[in-house]
């Protein structure tokens, strides 16, 4: 029962990194690359199993703080991204000369994703004991599956958005603001 716990709530915790996996490769600057998906899948499958762990080992002495404030944090980050992601998809995109924190594809803008989308992964940890799994087997789990889910979203993305062009970005911007709304309307609901 604990390792299927386990992986119902890897799913639903990568829901969300899955989704901005897709708004990433279905950018046309970062369609098609094999390395993208794979970044963006190690990166976004890292912190959703280190995000519980380090609700597992803080939950303890400030659960509650984290908790009233995650949801917020998260609607924040995601609110900031989806943001620039509209601009640049009214301004046309522009053009390849952009600053680097400008590329979909930088770290600095995978990172800020990565965090956003498993903060409430974070708040999850707290659970994790209580589904009677090992921590490393519970953790790789949440890493692999959300790896995958986020690696084949980004290729997915990448396929579907072919003609798109620059009014993919506004897409994208309106499914990153609609998960962290989503984040913060199901915490204060």
């Amino acid at each position: 029962m604990g390792l299927a716990s386990v992986s119902v709530l890897a799913v639903g915790l990568a829901m969300d990194a899955t989704a901005a996996a897709a708004t990433r490769g279905a950018l046309p600057r970062a369609r098609g690359r094999l390395a993208g998906a794979l970044r963006v899948g190690l990166l976004f499958g890292g912190f959703q199993a280190l995000m519980p762990l380090g609700g597992w080992l803080i939950g303890e002495r400030f659960g509650s703080l984290v908790a009233a404030w995650d949801h917020w944090i998260a609607f924040g980050l995601l609110t900031a991204v989806a943001g620039k992601m509209a601009l640049d998809g009214l301004r046309g995109g522009g053009d390849q000369a952009r600053a680097p924190e400008a590329d979909p594809m930088g770290w600095r803008v995978l990172l800020l994703l990565a965090v956003a989308t498993s903060i409430d992964a974070f708040a999850a940890g707290l659970t994790l004991p209580l589904l009677g799994a090992p921590a490393a087997v519970s953790l790789a789990i949440i890493f692999a599956v959300t790896a995958a889910m986020s690696s084949a979203a980004f290729l997915l993305g990448s396929r579907l958005a072919r003609g798109a062009g620059r009014w993919i970005e506004l897409v994208g911007a309106v499914l990153l603001f609609g998960v962290g709304l989503r984040i913060l309307t199901s915490h204060l609901a």
